[in-house]
């Protein structure tokens, strides 16, 4: 899911005559799965596993999970900072796993020009559930103080996440709708 939607949003870039300059950053595992255009290349990460408990795991290495998510965030910081993107898209989870994020985000504040984008597909999980770990977990204030804008990739004409989850009042002028992505770009040059 989130590298395909990643993926997606990288065709599309490339494709509308930006000529964007695009630097993913995913995990090892995911990273060579899609095949990507010209202009788009990728920093991999060690993997995570989410447990059913919801507890953080090495996927492969032979590490804890302070250590791994120490490390992934150096990397994350390293890049960004190495980079300096006009624009910093994360996908799904505002503070990153683990909070892996928070100190690349606080940087970005103080010194950068990078715009941080939040891009969230529209259908989460359960509204409850959302407001609850939202709630608890400080994405709501990682929204408020930390993202430009926040794209939900859908249409609210058929599910408004804003609506339907009830936790967005403090950052609402933030949305964007960008409507659903399209997928035929990727998969037509997957197929070439």
């Amino acid at each position: 899911g989130h590298i395909r939607r990643n993926a997606t949003i990288a065709h599309a870039l490339r494709g509308a005559g930006t000529q964007a300059v695009i630097l993913m950053i995913a995990e090892a595992w995911q990273a060579g799965a899609i095949p990507m255009p010209e202009g788009v290349d990728c920093v991999t990460l060690p993997g995570l596993r989410k447990e059913a408990d919801g507890v953080l795991n090495a996927r492969f290495l032979d590490v804890s999970d302070q250590e791994l998510i120490k490390l992934r965030s150096k990397v994350i910081r390293k890049a960004i900072k190495t980079f300096q993107p006009d624009v910093f898209l994360v996908d799904y989870l505002p503070l990153g796993a683990g909070r892996e994020l928070v100190r690349t985000l606080e940087h970005v504040r103080k010194h950068g020009r990078t715009r941080c984008v939040l891009g969230l597909r529209e259908v989460l999980q359960d509204p409850e559930t959302v407001r609850r770990t939202w709630s608890a977990d400080g994405t709501l204030d990682a929204m408020r103080d930390y993202y430009d804008a926040i794209w939900i990739y859908g249409d609210p004409s058929v599910f408004d996440p804003v609506r339907e989850y009830g936790v967005f009042d403090g950052v609402a002028s933030k949305v964007r709708y960008t409507g659903y992505l399209d997928q035929r770009p990727r998969l037509e040059f997957a197929g070439a």
